[in-house]
Protein backbone atom coordinates (compact mmCIF):
# COMPACT_ATOMS: atom_id res chain seq x y z
CA UNK A 1 0.00 0.00 0.00
CA UNK A 2 1.06 3.53 -0.74
CA UNK A 3 -0.59 6.65 0.68
CA UNK A 4 -0.28 10.12 -0.83
CA UNK A 5 0.56 13.29 1.09
CA UNK A 6 -0.88 16.20 -0.91
CA UNK A 7 -1.72 19.35 1.00
CA UNK A 8 -4.16 20.95 -1.45
CA UNK A 9 -5.27 18.01 -3.59
CA UNK A 10 -7.29 14.85 -3.04
CA UNK A 11 -5.28 12.01 -1.52
CA UNK A 12 -5.36 8.31 -2.35
CA UNK A 13 -4.34 4.90 -1.11
CA UNK A 14 -2.82 2.73 -3.84
CA UNK A 15 -3.02 -1.03 -3.32
CA UNK A 16 -0.03 -2.47 -5.16
CA UNK A 17 0.47 -6.04 -6.41
CA UNK A 18 3.91 -7.44 -7.22
CA UNK A 19 4.29 -10.52 -9.42
CA UNK A 20 7.69 -12.07 -8.60
CA UNK A 21 7.74 -14.28 -11.71
CA UNK A 22 7.32 -11.46 -14.22
CA UNK A 23 8.71 -8.76 -11.87
CA UNK A 24 5.64 -6.68 -12.70
CA UNK A 25 4.20 -4.07 -10.36
CA UNK A 26 0.63 -2.91 -10.83
CA UNK A 27 -1.95 -0.90 -8.92
CA UNK A 28 -4.93 -3.18 -8.23
CA UNK A 29 -7.06 -0.70 -6.29
CA UNK A 30 -7.18 3.08 -5.94
CA UNK A 31 -8.99 4.30 -2.82
CA UNK A 32 -9.79 7.99 -2.20
CA UNK A 33 -8.77 9.42 1.20
CA UNK A 34 -9.82 12.96 2.12
CA UNK A 35 -6.76 13.99 4.14
CA UNK A 36 -3.00 13.79 3.66
CA UNK A 37 -1.77 10.38 4.83
CA UNK A 38 1.16 10.35 7.25
CA UNK A 39 1.12 6.62 8.02
CA UNK A 40 -0.63 3.43 6.83
CA UNK A 41 -1.02 0.33 9.02
CA UNK A 42 -2.75 -2.56 7.23
CA UNK A 43 -4.07 -5.27 9.53
CA UNK A 44 -1.93 -8.43 9.29
CA UNK A 45 -4.98 -10.58 10.16
CA UNK A 46 -7.68 -9.02 7.95
CA UNK A 47 -6.73 -7.77 4.45
CA UNK A 48 -9.57 -5.22 4.25
CA UNK A 49 -8.85 -3.39 7.54
CA UNK A 50 -6.28 -0.64 7.92
CA UNK A 51 -5.44 2.37 10.05
CA UNK A 52 -4.44 5.69 8.55
CA UNK A 53 -2.76 8.46 10.51
CA UNK A 54 -3.45 11.81 8.94
CA UNK A 55 -3.56 15.55 9.39
CA UNK A 56 -6.86 17.40 8.93
CA UNK A 57 -5.09 20.76 8.81
CA UNK A 58 -5.78 21.44 12.49
CA UNK A 59 -5.58 17.97 14.11
CA UNK A 60 -3.61 14.76 13.78
CA UNK A 61 -5.96 11.77 13.80
CA UNK A 62 -6.07 8.01 13.30
CA UNK A 63 -8.99 6.09 11.84
CA UNK A 64 -9.65 2.39 11.41
CA UNK A 65 -11.15 1.71 7.98
CA UNK A 66 -12.62 -1.18 6.07
CA UNK A 67 -11.46 -0.95 2.47
CA UNK A 68 -13.28 -2.39 -0.49
CA UNK A 69 -11.60 -5.64 -1.64
CA UNK A 70 -8.84 -5.16 -4.22
CA UNK A 71 -10.79 -7.02 -6.90
CA UNK A 72 -13.97 -4.96 -6.42
CA UNK A 73 -12.73 -2.10 -8.61
CA UNK A 74 -14.74 0.41 -6.54
CA UNK A 75 -12.04 1.78 -4.25
CA UNK A 76 -13.88 2.97 -1.15
CA UNK A 77 -13.31 3.23 2.60
CA UNK A 78 -15.88 2.65 5.33
CA UNK A 79 -14.98 4.30 8.64
CA UNK A 80 -15.11 1.83 11.53
CA UNK A 81 -13.79 4.08 14.31
CA UNK A 82 -11.64 7.13 14.91
CA UNK A 83 -9.42 7.14 17.98
CA UNK A 84 -10.58 9.70 20.54
CA UNK A 85 -8.54 11.55 23.14
CA UNK A 86 -5.32 12.08 21.18
CA UNK A 87 -3.58 15.08 22.75
CA UNK A 88 -0.41 15.28 20.63
CA UNK A 89 0.43 14.50 16.98
CA UNK A 90 0.12 10.79 16.18
CA UNK A 91 3.09 9.25 14.39
CA UNK A 92 1.91 5.71 13.66
CA UNK A 93 -0.25 2.73 14.61
CA UNK A 94 1.15 -0.73 15.31
CA UNK A 95 -0.89 -3.94 15.23
CA UNK A 96 0.04 -6.50 17.86
CA UNK A 97 2.17 -9.20 16.20
CA UNK A 98 -0.03 -11.99 17.59
CA UNK A 99 -3.25 -10.46 18.93
CA UNK A 100 -5.53 -9.00 16.25
CA UNK A 101 -7.74 -6.77 18.45
CA UNK A 102 -4.77 -4.98 20.09
CA UNK A 103 -3.07 -1.93 18.59
CA UNK A 104 -0.59 0.64 19.83
CA UNK A 105 -0.67 4.33 18.97
CA UNK A 106 2.68 6.10 18.82
CA UNK A 107 2.04 9.74 19.62
CA UNK A 108 4.58 12.53 19.97
CA UNK A 109 4.37 12.40 23.78
CA UNK A 110 2.57 9.13 24.54
CA UNK A 111 2.20 5.44 23.83
CA UNK A 112 -1.29 3.99 24.20
CA UNK A 113 -2.55 0.45 23.84
CA UNK A 114 -6.05 0.14 22.39
CA UNK A 115 -8.49 -2.74 22.39
CA UNK A 116 -10.78 -2.98 19.38
CA UNK A 117 -14.26 -4.42 19.75
CA UNK A 118 -14.93 -5.89 16.31
CA UNK A 119 -18.69 -6.18 16.79
CA UNK A 120 -19.12 -2.48 17.57
CA UNK A 121 -15.88 -1.15 16.07
CA UNK A 122 -15.16 0.86 19.21
CA UNK A 123 -11.62 1.64 20.31
CA UNK A 124 -10.85 2.27 23.97
CA UNK A 125 -7.49 3.19 25.44
CA UNK A 126 -6.45 0.59 27.99
CA UNK A 127 -3.23 2.24 29.14
CA UNK A 128 -1.02 5.16 28.33
CA UNK A 129 2.37 6.65 28.98
CA UNK A 130 2.73 10.41 29.24
CA UNK A 131 6.31 10.82 30.43
CA UNK A 132 7.82 13.98 29.00
CA UNK A 133 10.44 13.33 26.35
CA UNK A 134 13.07 15.80 25.22
CA UNK A 135 12.54 15.24 21.47
CA UNK A 136 9.17 13.47 21.35
CA UNK A 137 8.57 9.94 20.12
CA UNK A 138 9.22 9.44 16.44
CA UNK A 139 8.72 5.71 15.79
CA UNK A 140 8.19 2.39 17.57
CA UNK A 141 8.34 -1.36 16.98
CA UNK A 142 6.45 -4.09 18.82
CA UNK A 143 8.71 -6.99 19.80
CA UNK A 144 7.40 -10.12 18.00
CA UNK A 145 9.06 -12.34 20.65
CA UNK A 146 7.66 -10.51 23.70
CA UNK A 147 4.19 -8.97 23.34
CA UNK A 148 4.79 -6.83 26.44
CA UNK A 149 7.83 -5.06 24.95
CA UNK A 150 8.07 -2.11 22.58
CA UNK A 151 11.13 -0.19 21.35
CA UNK A 152 10.86 3.54 20.59
CA UNK A 153 13.14 6.19 19.13
CA UNK A 154 13.25 9.81 20.26
CA UNK A 155 15.87 12.19 18.92
CA UNK A 156 19.04 10.10 18.82
CA UNK A 157 18.01 7.84 21.73
CA UNK A 158 16.48 4.36 21.87
CA UNK A 159 14.14 3.20 24.66
CA UNK A 160 12.43 -0.05 25.59
CA UNK A 161 9.00 -0.08 27.28
CA UNK A 162 7.10 -2.65 29.31
CA UNK A 163 3.46 -2.43 28.15
CA UNK A 164 2.15 -4.01 31.37
CA UNK A 165 3.31 -1.01 33.41
CA UNK A 166 3.78 1.51 30.55
CA UNK A 167 7.18 2.31 32.05
CA UNK A 168 10.54 2.59 30.37
CA UNK A 169 12.50 -0.60 31.13
CA UNK A 170 15.80 0.35 29.45
CA UNK A 171 17.22 3.13 27.35
CA UNK A 172 20.29 3.90 25.29
CA UNK A 173 20.87 7.63 25.30
CA UNK A 174 22.66 8.93 22.21
CA UNK A 175 22.41 5.55 20.49
CA UNK A 176 23.41 7.27 17.26
CA UNK A 177 25.10 10.56 16.41
CA UNK A 178 22.17 11.56 14.16
CA UNK A 179 18.42 11.65 14.79
CA UNK A 180 16.72 8.25 14.64
CA UNK A 181 13.60 8.03 12.45
CA UNK A 182 12.66 4.33 12.57
CA UNK A 183 13.27 1.12 14.49
CA UNK A 184 12.31 -2.53 13.97
CA UNK A 185 12.95 -5.93 15.51
CA UNK A 186 14.44 -8.87 13.64
CA UNK A 187 11.62 -11.46 13.61
CA UNK A 188 14.09 -14.36 13.34
CA UNK A 189 16.46 -13.38 16.16
CA UNK A 190 15.23 -12.56 19.63
CA UNK A 191 16.65 -9.33 21.13
CA UNK A 192 18.00 -8.10 17.77
CA UNK A 193 16.91 -4.74 16.37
Amino acid sequence: MIGTLCLREANEIHVIDYDAESEAVKCVNLIPHQHEIWHLAPCPFDPVKLFTCYNTGSNYMSTLWEASPADSGKGSLKELTTLEGLKTPIRSMLWSPKDAPAVLSVEEEALRTWSLDGSRAVATASSQQAEELQHGLWAAAWDPHDLNAVATVSGNSLAFWDLRTMQRSQSVEQAHSNALRDVDFNPKHENHL
